[in-house]
């Protein structure tokens, strides 16, 4: 395999497995890491892989608009979310 594939296939696993990580490659440029899209994107990984043994957790975000609560949210998350192993999914 040449050097660029094994880049692909390395930047893919990590995006599979670390949602900052999946909204960096899927957004590419468009996506600017900063340090609340990083929190974000952490707070809402452990959210969706603890298990509390409560089904009707929820999770609140609260911050000024234009910040990327939807794009984080409601526009990438449910095709990360989806493309977890099945042992992955709370």
């Amino acid at each position: 395999m040449n050097s660029d594939l094994i880049a692909e296939l390395a930047r893919r696993e990590l995006a599979r497995r670390y949602y900052s990580e999946y909204l960096a490659y899927s957004y590419g440029a468009s996506w600017i890491r900063t340090k609340l899209s990083s929190y974000l994107a952490q707070r809402i990984q452990n959210f969706i892989e603890t298990d509390t043994g409560h089904a009707y957790d929820i999770l609140i975000i609260e911050c000024p608009p234009q910040h990327g609560k939807s794009m984080t949210v409601s526009e990438s998350l449910p095709s990360w979310y989806l493309g977890l192993p099945s042992t992955g999914r709370a």
